[in-house]
């Protein structure tokens, strides 16, 4: 009998943490659904943990969105939880109207990174600069494509974690974040900041 109730007890935990991040799980696929349907997208349902993929016209322009993981989900005892070592990321790609051999890669610094400034090109915005490895090929499309003060202010605003990356190659434009954003208005914000960027691509002669 004495051995009965820890193992009772961690039965019990266990159970609430798995139906814990169950109802998680489930809230964050019927939002994204809801979305999906608002906006004319079709989900593609994903495996254990992630929504899977959406994809269609938003903003008159090809989206694709998905969320993955890497690594193991472990429960954590101490945190009556499922999680510990897995690294959730986020990839949103675009269709974008763009000029051949023109392209462009904004990276996101840590804190230990903002003291290298020999990396990557500079557009004369101090806080940007600071912020952002950025590589454009020819240097000219950079400065032209991020020449607007509210599009830098928007992609600052977004306040993106570490290492997140934001491409222009060809006529796509790719997203990537070590993260995934789980409510859904952060999510129309990602799309709406990518279709700013995408339109400021094109304006660029």
């Amino acid at each position: 009998m004495d051995g009965f109730v820890p193992v009772l007890l961690i039965i019990i935990i266990s159970l609430t943490a798995v139906l814990h991040f169950l109802r998680k799980d489930h809230r964050w696929k019927a939002q994204w659904h809801d979305l999906a349907k608002v906006h004319g997208l079709v989900v593609k349902p994903g495996s254990w943990g992630t929504p899977g993929t959406a994809e269609g016209i938003y903003r008159g322009r090809s989206l694709s969105y998905k969320t993955y993981s890497h690594g193991k989900t472990n429960y954590n005892a101490s945190a009556y939880a499922l999680s510990a070592k897995q690294n959730w990321y986020t990839q949103i790609t675009l269709s974008i109207k763009n000029h051949p051999g023109r392209g462009i890669t904004l990276w996101k610094k840590g804190l230990t990174d903002r003291a290298i400034k020999q990396l990557g090109d500079q557009i004369g915005d101090e806080q940007f600069d600071q912020q952002f490895f950025v590589h454009a090929s020819p240097k000219r499309f950079l400065n032209s494509m991020l020449d607007s003060s509210t599009l830098r202010k928007k992609i600052l605003q977004a306040h993106l974690p570490r290492g997140t990356t934001l491409s222009i190659k060809g006529n796509q434009l790719t997203f990537e974040m070590k993260d995934r954003e789980m409510e859904i208005t952060g999510v129309i914000s990602l799309f709406d900041l990518l279709c700013d960027v995408a339109e400021a691509v094109e304006e660029v002669e």
